[in-house]
């Protein structure tokens, strides 16, 4: 169907025509405005989302045959009794589940049914205590009316390749008055309803959109909203997202009877799992946050093990070593006295399977000699612009200063087997900021990364944007910084 663009008659004479009416037509409208309007993402132009930029109408007028006319369709007016029979239902007032065959007894009498349901429980490994309380979660009918919402919402919002959203506004006038109003919801695609009538009432019936394609003279078929068992499974993978934080800080309780071999010398402050690579852990881990007498109130050891062949990896090299680990971090002068007067800042020791750094920080530190090649390539080249007199197009000192974080790290270009032998560790405190270090075989720190405007006494700002930084700031066991060698 396609709307007519140039009605022969404007609105107000429509309204002013004196139309006869028989039979069923009597308690029947004078006419239907039907107007879809088309909205544009603002991304196409300045104009703000929400302008119309394109309005089309179809006009039905009632005719004393019993039926309704407009420049190119003839309807029979059964058809209008229906939409209003639709609008005047108090059971459309309602969206309970009931109306989408979701028996809520038959949910709370069967969770486990529920849970075999979902497509995403499938994808994953269960222990007990996620499987308890994934049944537990599933008696909560709260979820399924949320869930129903969302699902009916869908089709809500412009995306990346679909960039209109359209309504429908479908106006009653009897003796020329406006006598009600029903306004879709705007739609990128999905069911149009709730419709909201002149009274601001929701209604939701999908009986009134079939009856827009028969008013419309469409040839699409729209399907309804799913119901019973289709829903259902929706309904169960909802449940399982809107608690996948939750049950990703049970996973590491598959490995609870190895996790316990640290009891003896640890308090297990707390454990659950890491996904995917990035910030300080690099491959997906368990961390655990472990506490022994020898730590610092506000110092924790943070073990972050991988799996390994069905466990995870072997506790025997942080329990053997862990006391010396702690103590070098402890000795370090200007932290152990920081720590004493600032209880709010909190200290994690990290601990790699059997490492004190990662491959990760140790790139964020220094970088590779291949990288470091690319880095004094860049450096040639704008010694190239200096030699033939010409003024880069863009600011040099920034460009080097990119290139080398991105090939160097800090650039102190240390050997390898020197920072394996560096102790990584972290300091958060309760505004926000946190920061990573590198305790150095020499004793030295090196701050190479934070978040924020201060770390401990010192103010970073200077170094640029304060959400992510890289000082590379070295520091002497009474923390004071060590000046930069001239080449680096």
């Amino acid at each position: 169907m396609t709307f007519n663009y140039k009605a022969k008659y404007t609105i107000t004479a429509l309204l002013m025509l004196v139309l006869p009416t028989i039979g069923i037509s009597q308690n029947l409208p004078d006419s239907i405005v039907i107007t879809k309007n088309t909205y544009f993402d603002r991304r196409l132009n300045d104009t703000v989302d929400g302008d119309i930029f394109q309005k089309a109408q179809i006009i039905y007028l009632k005719k004393g045959s019993g039926t309704y006319i407009s420049d190119h369709y003839i309807i029979n007016d059964y058809l209008i009794a229906d939409l209003l029979k639709e609008i005047n239902d108090a059971d459309n007032l309602r969206n309970s589940l009931e109306q989408y065959d979701i028996d809520t007894n038959w949910i709370k009498k069967n969770p486990d049914k529920m849970f075999r349901l979902s497509k995403k429980a499938k994808d994953m490994r269960w222990n007990k205590q996620q499987k308890a309380l994934i049944l537990k979660e599933f008696l909560n009918t709260h979820y399924y009316e949320t869930a129903l919402n969302e699902y009916l919402n869908n089709g809500c919002c412009y995306s990346m390749h679909q960039l209109h959203k359209y309504q429908y506004i479908i106006k009653i006038y009897t003796r020329g008055a406006l006598i009600n109003e029903l306004a879709s919801r705007r739609f990128v695609w999905g069911v149009r309803y709730p419709w909201t009538d002149a009274a601001n009432r929701k209604l939701y019936s999908f009986k009134i959109e079939k009856i827009l394609e028969e008013l419309l003279h469409s040839e699409r078929e729209i399907n309804p909203p799913a119901k019973n068992r289709r829903l259902l499974k929706r309904f169960a993978d909802y449940v399982v997202d809107i608690n996948w934080e939750k049950l990703h800080q049970l996973w590491p309780y598959t490995y609870e009877k190895q996790i316990n071999e640290l009891k003896p010398l640890f308090k297990i402050v707390s454990f659950s799992e890491i996904s995917g690579y990035g910030g300080y852990h690099g491959d997906p881990v368990i961390q655990i946050r472990l506490k022994a007498p020898e730590m610092l109130p506000n110092v924790t050891l943070e073990f972050l093990a991988t799996e390994d062949k069905g466990t995870i990896y072997s506790r025997d090299s942080v329990i053997n070593s862990y006391k010396s680990v702690v103590n070098r971090v402890q000795s370090v002068k200007f932290i152990r006295e920081f720590l004493a007067t600032h209880p709010d800042q909190n200290l994690d020791i990290l601990y790699f399977n059997n490492h004190t750094i990662n491959q990760y920080n140790i790139n964020s530190v220094n970088g590779n000699p291949d990288d470091w090649k690319k880095y004094d390539a860049d450096v040639k080249s704008m010694d190239w612009y200096k030699q033939n007199k010409i003024e880069p197009s863009f600011d040099t000192v920034k460009a080097l200063k990119t290139s080398a974080q991105i090939y160097c790290g800090c650039n102190y270009r240390f050997r390898k087997e020197y920072l394996e032998k560096a102790i990584c560790f972290i300091i958060d405190d309760k505004a926000g900021n946190h920061s990573r270090w590198a305790l150095l075989p020499d004793d030295t720190l090196l701050l190479y990364f934070m978040q924020g405007e201060k770390v401990l006494d010192y103010n970073y700002k200077e170094f640029g944007d304060a959400h992510l930084q890289y000082p590379c700031v070295r520091f002497d066991d009474k923390g004071k910084i060590i000046p930069r060698p001239n080449h680096k």
